[in-house]
């Protein structure tokens, strides 16, 4: 009798499946609470308990940790990998400290003393850990990130002395293949809040959105808003998606099969609007096209600009067009004497002015232009005090600026020489590490326009300005002429598409933009104008380049 139970309960024991077996959709949710050498997190554990819940309710099945060292970690990880073989969907949430050092993402243990800079390797988890034990997973992706707390060990790795150790504020964004989405608490380089209830406001948040049966990036959009509103704007939440489809998280579905589109789309350059237009060509009825129409078409609510490989600025809201108003651009200097800058979206307009246009100059030729890229502006032209920073540091003659102009030195205009202007902007691409320039005549235009197609941004008539004139809708201040990159040509018409600056045609003038006297027809935002060289008097305003 004994050995036939044996028997009964050896063939039941085979019959019953294993996690990776039964379950389609798996989750690993790690809450890090009670840190050793950083003090006690009150939140993250009941983060990860009301997270697991939640799951196992939409059918989840879920592996909860709480409180891991660094071995408890990686014995997890190994699990959660174990039990992803053929799973639809892995999803993977974190409670607790993160960091970023060298533009990488760390996860903290509940062990971690971080007292040298060797203990990042022995003592930290690396995001890219948890992306290669989800790798087993041949669906869905997701990841939760709610780690972007202000942590303390932060101090004590930025004191062991490795400058390239040195930790960043928050967590930085980080790419990933088709059918991942990695949802950040707060935008890249930006300190979440703990919260003083039972939840974090972003995990509040995550939880409360989830439970409706809708498609994941709306579910986010609902969590950005709602934490955006509980912080006070303090905190934004952030999400990187790759998704191909609509994926509902309270159903149990496949992602489309991989096609050439698909294939495609992951060489494809998704900050130039140019080749996302040609992908929606080529592939106009895949899930991928429907990922490139919605790119194209969504100002971001802001951007994470890198301006060092391990620093980030703050996140800045995009300028938007008239057609799409109710959100002011944020302004950002890149150093404290840096000139002002707002981004400005990719996206087509008509360059020049119809022949019915008053005060009209032949060869404004009407051209369809398509600039391909974001990229940051500055709102005014370069000021004394701006040019006087680059002549202390050798890098601008002094002659080439404004003496005693009545207006104070951060907000008089500087008046340079083509050749000084360029000057100006090769020493501050050297100063920052970014990408400057002068803008080509086709973005200067398509700046000043803001998304109007009128004479002037204001409208169709001089009389209509508005006073004061800074209520320009993309907030741009624009006074007197300004150098522009191209060499001069008669006509506009051969001004290339993609917006770059005209280097042929009569490059002993180039072009200025702007007005001279304020005039009505010199106000128009298609009035262009040339100068040689070497003609002084002229202001201008930098551009700076993004990927």
């Amino acid at each position: 009798m004994m050995t036939s139970r044996i028997s009964l309960a050896f063939v039941l024991l085979l019959l019953v499946p294993s996690l990776a077996q039964a379950a389609s959709r798996v989750a690993l949710i790690v809450g890090n609470s009670a840190y050793v050498h950083a003090g006690e997190l009150p939140n993250p554990k009941n983060d990860a308990a009301d997270m697991a819940a939640l799951l196992k309710e939409i059918g989840f099945a879920v592996i909860t940790a709480i409180d891991l060292d660094r071995a408890g970690f990686e014995l997890k990880l190994r699990e959660f990998g174990s039990a992803l073989n053929d799973a639809g969907v892995a999803l993977f949430f974190y409670a607790g400290h993160g960091l970023q050092v060298g533009g990488r993402n760390y996860l903290v243990p509940v062990d971690a003393e971080l007292a040298t800079p060797a203990a990042m390797r022995t003592e930290l988890v690396p995001l890219d850990a948890v992306v290669r034990a989800m790798a087993a997973s041949t669906g869905y992706k997701l990841i939760f990130l709610d780690a972007c707390r202000n942590n303390p060990l932060s101090t004590n790795l930025a004191q062991a002395g490795d400058q390239r150790a040195t930790p960043r504020a928050g967590l930085a964004p980080v790419g990933s293949g088709a059918d991942t989405v990695i949802s950040y608490s707060a935008q890249p380089g930006n300190v979440a809040i703990d919260g003083e209830g039972r939840n974090s406001p972003f995990t509040k948040a995550l939880t409360t959105n989830l439970r409706v049966d809708a498609d994941l990036v709306s579910v986010l959009a609902r969590v950005r808003n709602q934490v955006r509103v509980d912080t006070r704007g303090k905190q934004i939440p952030w999400d990187h998606s790759s998704l191909r489809t609509a994926y509902h998280l309270h159903r149990d579905t496949a992602p489309p099969p991989v096609t050439e589109a698909t294939l495609t789309w992951q060489r494809v350059d998704r900050s130039n609007l140019i080749a996302l237009e040609a992908f929606v060509r080529s592939y106009p009825g895949s899930p991928e096209a429907e990922q490139a129409r919605n790119r194209m078409t969504t100002i971001p609510l802001c951007i994470s600009i890198r301006v060092a490989p391990d620093r980030r600025l703050p996140c800045v809201k995009p300028v938007v067009g008239r057609e799409r108003p109710g959100r002011d651009p944020t302004s950002f200097r890149e150093c404290t004497d840096c000139p002002e800058m707002v981004i400005v979206p990719w996206g087509r307009f008509t360059m020049g002015s119809p022949v019915t246009e008053p005060g009209r100059s032949v060869g404004e030729d009407q051209v369809s232009i398509v600039l391909p890229r974001y990229f940051s502006i500055s709102q005014s032209a370069v000021t004394i005090a701006e040019w006087e920073a680059c002549v202390t540091a050798g890098g601008c003659k002094p002659h080439d600026r404004i003496v005693g102009s009545p207006e104070p030195p951060d907000k008089a205009r500087a008046e340079a020489t083509f050749s000084g202007a360029q000057s100006y902007v090769w020493w501050l691409s050297a100063k920052t590490g970014g990408r400057y320039r002068l803008p080509s005549e086709a973005e200067w235009e398509y700046t000043i326009r803001a998304g109007t197609s009128t004479a002037y941004w204001w409208g169709s008539a001089m009389v209509d300005r508005p006073i004061p004139a800074s209520d320009h809708p993309w907030t741009i201040r624009s006074t007197g002429l300004e150098w522009v990159a191209d060499c001069w040509t008669d006509r506009i018409s051969g001004v290339p598409e993609d917006g770059r600056a005209q280097v042929t045609g009569d490059c002993s003038r180039r072009v200025v933009r702007g007005s001279a006297d304020a005039g009505a027809a010199s106000s128009r935002s298609a009035n262009r104008g040339q100068a040689p060289p070497a003609t002084g008097g002229i202001g201008f305003r930098v551009l700076r380049e993004y990927n």
